[in-house]
């Protein structure tokens, strides 16, 4: 099927018009006429939840507002500011997933309703045995400046806490108590507000010391 492409004019400056191109309500493209110097958009088009979004309203000269919305047209988070710019932040419990960003300015120079996608990517972790119980740990797409625990299983044992950095990658190395044993184990990496990752990994681990219990004759 073919879908239903428009072209909207939008005046961005004086003597200058934009042109936004529009699939249903979606702007896949934009480009302006000679002498005009805005454009709209979102920077960054991707990211983990805690993503600061910059959101551009083209010549704006009043309030650039940008909506963050959820697959079902839920608002999600917003942000406004005076001026051409301004920015949204996704929430840092937000599920990974499609969004739309609503970018619009409430003069004549800027965007209306200009509708952009944005994905909140989820986590994903890396686990492999570096030597003696130790296991490098190492992980993208949490939330971003969020506390991440780490736990193993089958029993569960926590690892460790491990802080995500501001693009939401976390590294850290961790020790396994040697009870848990060789094998095929779950680790879980869980940040504080939500969301996870999982993998499961094959170490050899040290078996614990065999402490000798002194016996005494009389």
């Amino acid at each position: 099927m073919i879908g239903v492409i428009t072209a909207r004019a939008r005046r961005i400056g004086v003597g200058a018009a934009a042109v936004a191109v529009v699939a249903g309500s979606t702007a896949i493209g934009f480009a302006s006429s000679a002498g005009a110097t805005g454009a709209a958009g979102i920077s960054p088009s991707s990211g983990p939840a805690g993503t600061a979004i910059t959101a551009t309203a083209g010549q704006c000269s009043g309030n650039t507002t940008a909506v963050l919305v959820d697959a079902n047209g839920n608002t999600v988070a917003q942000g406004s500011t005076a001026g051409a710019q301004t920015v949204v932040t996704v929430p840092t419990n937000a599920a990974a997933g499609q969004y739309n960003v609503v970018v619009s300015c409430n003069d004549y120079n800027g965007v209306t309703g200009l509708t952009f996608p944005f994905t909140v990517t989820g986590p994903q972790i890396n686990v492999v045995g570096v030597s003696g119980n130790l296991i490098q740990v190492t992980g993208s797409g949490f939330p971003v400046n969020t506390n991440v625990t780490v736990t193993i299983a089958s029993t569960p044992t926590v690892l460790g806490t491990v802080a995500a950095d501001p693009s939401g990658a976390i590294s850290a190395t961790l020790g396994v108590p040697c009870t848990v044993g060789s094998g095929p184990h779950t680790v879980t990496a869980a940040a504080s507000t939500g969301p996870t990752a999982t993998v499961t990994v094959t170490l050899t681990l040290a078996p614990c010391a065999i402490v000798a219990t002194p016996r005494f004759t009389g």
